[in-house]
């Protein structure tokens, strides 16, 4: 029986070489998003399905096993341990890194001091699962699965290039929520009490007079999520075993269709609306598996059966997200509120031989959609080129509320104020699998030995087709490689070890 790397290694290979070839339109857009000049890309690995050696080679999905079979156990699925084995030589790099790694908490003792700019608004993070910026309409305009973002875009601040940090939700909620790298763990370690040691926007809102809540259509069951968004500091939230089913149709095995939040939401609002709010609406409609929903009617984007399924529940969220803003109109709160739409991660359908998102390292695992919609400013639209990722939508919002953080600083940037040749640093599940830096354009993806490194220009290469990586100098991978590995450590160290709580 092959060792453990071996095997890894093998199926590695199988699935690099098994997956199919997207169609230009089929696909969600490659060759569109070729010619729009924003970049779109690939990938997503199989999970680890559960026990010993065998659900490390369970990792990878083969075009064989449906999309459907695979994510009955995947994505959202409580983190299991991680089966990958390093070599030697990857063991002693990643043991030498931790050696230097020093636990960081820049926002431990943060807080937030009103200035003459502070406006006490509403905010609404509208949170869209699984949704990558090749599928959505704002991004790729022949792809007309959200016809009202993209409306909503003509009239607000839209990010290019904008990434995730880590491709699963938890860890993507936690970046957008703390404004830091999640744990690069496989297990959620921010879900245990006491997980986050640094003080997180609703917590660091709520000293300000405002109220929190959290909105999601998904089960509570999964990842300790209660404990994680007790966490960020919310003060309310409601999962959908509390809300009413009658009339709502499951989206996928983890919850049900995203408007099933939509009343309690209005509930909460009308009760605490005369106090300035935060509250996270969580979808998880265009997630695994992807079943069909009829609401608003079904359309033909795609030949392949699964595909077509994931982008007619995007085009539901588009809905959903007209819902929302309208509940907001309604109210007589919409002036006054800040909408952050996102994307958590995105998803892969085979562009580099694998499905989902927990291992996609690649673009199309990355890249994710993110639009600011304020009413009393962006008129006519604003675009950032990037690169942003979920580390900068904290601090902009704190920076268009107007307060300034004292006694800390936020790790990312406010969208306004971007570097331009920043270098950003992204992991995948489970934690030894993939690992990527992006400097402007150059990307470097490193595999923990489990396969070949890669390097790729984005701004000619941005499917991710021609890997560089034999043109970069030893020197200079040794650089790129103990740079992946101190962001690794120092993340890691920034958090609990598993199993320590």
């Amino acid at each position: 029986m092959p060792g453990p790397l071996l095997l890894t290694r093998t199926l590695l290979s199988i699935g690099a070489s098994g997956g199919s070839t997207d169609r230009p339109t089929e696909d969600g857009g490659e060759e569109a998003l070729q010619r729009s000049r924003t970049p779109g890309r690939a990938l997503t690995r199989k999970e680890f399905l559960a026990v010993g050696v065998g659900a490390a080679g369970a990792i990878l999905l083969k075009e064989s096993l449906s999309p459907v079979e695979a994510g009955a156990k995947a994505p959202f699925s409580r983190a299991p341990v991680s089966t990958l084995v390093a070599t030697d030589l990857e063991q002693a790099r990643l043991e030498g890194a931790a050696k230097n790694a020093h636990a960081r908490h820049p926002l431990a003792n943060a807080r937030l001091k009103p200035t003459p700019r502070t406006r006490r608004r509403h905010v609404a993070l509208i949170h869209l699962e699984s949704i990558r910026e090749r599928s959505v309409t704002p991004y790729v305009a022949e792809i007309r699965t959200t016809p009202y973002l993209a409306t909503l875009a003509k009239n607000s601040l839209l990010v290019e290039r904008a990434y995730t940090t880590i491709t699963h939700t938890s860890n993507a909620i936690t970046s957008v929520n703390s404004g830091l790298y999640p744990s690069p763990a496989t297990d959620i370690v921010e879900a245990e009490p006491g997980g986050i040691s640094d003080r997180c926007l609703a917590e660091l809102l709520g000293e300000q007079g405002y109220k929190s809540a959290w909105f999601q259509s998904a089960e509570k069951t999964f990842e300790d999520r209660p404990q994680l968004v007790e966490n960020f500091g919310y003060q309310h939230q409601a999962y959908e075993e509390s809300m009413n089913h009658k009339g709502f149709q499951r989206a996928n095995y983890l919850g049900y269709e995203d408007d099933i939040v939509l009343k309690p939401s209005r509930v909460w609002l009308e009760e605490n609306a005369s106090s300035p709010t935060l509250v996270t609406y969580l979808g998880v409609t265009p997630h695994d598996d992807y079943r069909p929903i009829d609401r608003y009617g079904r359309k033909r984007f795609s030949s392949r059966a699964m595909f077509d399924r994931y982008l007619n529940n995007i085009y539901y969220d588009d809905f959903w997200v007209k819902n929302i803003i309208e509940q907001y109109k309604r109210l007589g709160l919409y002036e006054d509120t800040i909408f952050i739409v996102y994307g958590d991660h995105g998803e892969a359908f085979g562009e580099h031989g694998v499905y989902h998102h927990d291992g996609a390292i690649w673009e199309e695992g990355l890249r994710v959609p993110l639009i600011v919609h304020d009413p009393k400013r962006f008129e006519g639209g604003e675009r950032v080129e990037g690169p942003a990722h979920h580390l900068d939508i904290a601090p902009t919002i704190v920076d268009m509320l107007g307060y300034e953080v004292v006694d800390g600083e936020y790790p990312g940037r406010t969208l306004f104020a971007l570097p331009e040749d920043r270098t950003l640093f992204f992991g995948c599940r489970p934690d030894l699998l993939s690992a990527a830096r992006i400097q402007g354009q150059q990307k470097y993806i490193y595999h923990y030995g489990n396969q070949q490194e890669e390097y790729y220009d984005l701004k000619k290469d941005p499917l991710e087709k021609n890997n560089l990586i034999g043109k970069v100098g030893k020197k200079e991978l040794d650089r790129l490689r103990s740079e992946v590995l101190a962001w690794h450590a120092e993340a890691t160290a920034a958090y609990p070890k598993p199993g320590s709580s």
